[in-house]
């Protein structure tokens, strides 16, 4: 059986020895009072690590005048109780008012997570103040890590807790329906560890908890472990808790936006089967944002006053009637903006060039937009179309072109808006032999199906293979790239998320730990060692 001593981690805890008072760290920087308040023993009752305490006030008595720092969020009492204390400050003094006799023979851990600050320079701290009802102090302790299934990076602020094993309820309905009786927080690297723990057995999971309730929401990530039980005092290894979104099957409207001059969002949880949308006063047309869970709309003309909108998702009828937000003030000019699709100034093989406009385009003058060779002389005008509402697309370009400069005027919006100022575009066409390529040696054989993704600097993938020992990626663009390989339990060619109600945990995925630099007219050739 080992005892850990507490640590310091991110948002609660802060190792002290029960048999001394407690102790908080000074804050750096000021010249004024730089230290948060401590403790007075002499005022504070139980003494911090008593023993049979029995009663229904704790005071605790601070060195300096205090007040308290959302108390409902960063004060945290385990074990949980049924109620809430009344928790009140008096010039020095902290006091909890128990509205229920504690548990005999326990020991409360109340944790502070800058919740007590001194009233003049609001200097604060984190610490642990503990007591038992019965002849000792527990001293198990717990602790793992609580990461991203996908990212496997350290997820911050998860709330972690332990519920004791004999509760009468089905496994997978715990955290929604039952308070842990432990809990903890995850710090900014993912690390968590509980002390003062009782000897037994317990279920653990990590939730999101978004809104405070100590209870798992539907659409909350959250962890959970393959053991039906941790046995503290026995199992004392660190435990591994991997967080996921769940696909809650059906998709649901998280979020409208409606934007000057009249771009509708709409964001879902998942992507619907069917949406519509549609508006009495006038059309509107969709713009291909390449993402399935995110649609844009926009309306054919300024918006009528205060609009409603008549949505249809997957066979449900709704009216709703967002906010006009991001109007421009009273005479200012809203002007049209132009972006392109060069890569620092380069236009790259195979692709032409793009002027994308902050709104649908309406009308392009002829004659406003030039093409120039290096000595800024004026080449023959290149054909263009309009696609997806707000890219102008042009064919291929001279091979002498340097220079494309844009008038003022030179286009204008379905909502009336014009490019405001001359602009010029320094451009270089770029050989077909420019980009470059990487071979990858990966020395495992896996005995599940498995994919494997190139990822660019953007974290966006540009390539997925199926695995072999010997992949070869080509016609990349210069730059840092990730590999990204996935456990495809279900061999459908895409990471699944994990299933509570399933007990099903998330596909597991590994990330090399280098990033890969691919050059320009070169082969790069990477092995990598993949430890299982």
């Amino acid at each position: 059986m080992k005892s850990k001593h507490l640590k310091y981690y991110g948002y609660f805890l802060l190792g002290l020895f029960f048999i001394s008072c407690a102790q908080i760290n000074p804050l750096q920087g000021g010249e004024k009072d730089a230290f948060a308040p401590r403790i007075d023993s002499s005022g504070t009752y139980p003494q911090n690590g008593q023993t049979n305490f029995d009663g229904y006030e704790i005071v605790l008595k601070f060195s300096e005048y205090i007040a308290l720092n959302n108390p409902n969020d960063n004060i945290i009492i385990t074990p949980q109780l049924k109620n809430k204390p009344d928790i009140l400050v008096k010039n020095k003094k902290l006091s909890f008012l128990f509205k229920e006799k504690l548990e005999e023979n326990t020991t409360y851990t109340i944790s502070f997570n800058h919740a007590v600050t001194d009233i003049t320079e609001k200097n604060d701290s984190i610490f642990q103040y503990v007591f038992s009802t019965g002849d000792y102090i527990d001293s198990l302790s717990l602790s793992g890590k609580v990461t991203d299934a996908f990212t496997n990076k350290g997820a911050e602020g998860f709330l972690v807790g332990l519920y004791e094993a004999n509760i009468d309820c089905q496994y997978d309905s715990i955290p929604f329906k039952v308070r842990p009786t432990y809990i903890t927080q995850s710090d900014r690297t993912g690390n968590f560890q509980m002390n003062y723990l009782k000897e037994g057995k317990y279920v653990i999971f990590a939730i999101e908890d978004q809104n405070r309730n100590l209870k798992l929401e539907p659409l909350e990530k959250r962890a959970f472990t393959m053991l039906d039980t941790l046995v503290i005092g026995v199992d004392n290894e660190s435990v591994d808790l991997r967080v996921y979104r769940p696909d809650v099957g059906e998709s649901k409207l998280i979020t409208t936006k409606f934007q000057y001059p009249g771009r509708l969002v709409f964001i879902f949880n998942n992507p619907p089967e069917k949406f519509e949308v549609s508006s009495d006063l006038m059309d509107l047309q969709q713009e291909d944002t390449g993402s399935k869970d995110s649609l844009v709309y926009w309306l054919e003309k300024n918006p009528a006053g205060r609009m409603q909108f008549f949505i249809n998702l997957n066979g449900e009828i709704d009216t709703i009637k967002p906010l006009f937000k991001g109007v421009p003030e009273k005479n200012a000019v809203a002007g049209l903006v132009l972006t392109n699709n060069l890569k620092a100034s380069n236009l790259l093989p195979n692709e032409q060039f793009t002027l994308i406009s902050s709104e649908p385009y309406d009308q392009i003058q002829e004659g406003f937009i030039h093409f120039m060779d290096k000595d800024s002389v004026e080449l023959e005008a290149v054909l263009y179309k309009v696609e997806n509402l707000r890219s102008l697309v042009f064919d291929s370009l001279d091979t002498r072109t340097r220079f494309v400069k844009v008038d003022s005027l030179a286009a204008t919006s379905k909502f009336l808006n014009t490019v405001q100022k001359e602009t010029w575009i320094t451009i270089e066409l770029l050989e077909a032999d420019y980009f470059g390529s990487l071979i990858l040696n990966i020395d495992t054989v896996f005995n599940q199906p498995t994919f494997v993704e190139l990822l660019n600097k953007e974290n966006e993938v540009v390539s997925l293979k199926v695995f072999e020992q010997k992949l070869i990626f080509t016609e990349l663009i210069p730059g840092k790239y990730q590999i990204r390989l996935i456990f495809d339990d279900n061999n459908d060619k895409e990471w699944t998320t994990g299933s509570l109600k399933d007990k099903r945990l998330p596909e597991k995925v590994i990330y090399n730990k280098e990033l890969i630099d691919v050059k320009s007219r070169w082969e790069k050739e990477v092995d990598w060692i993949i430890e299982n």
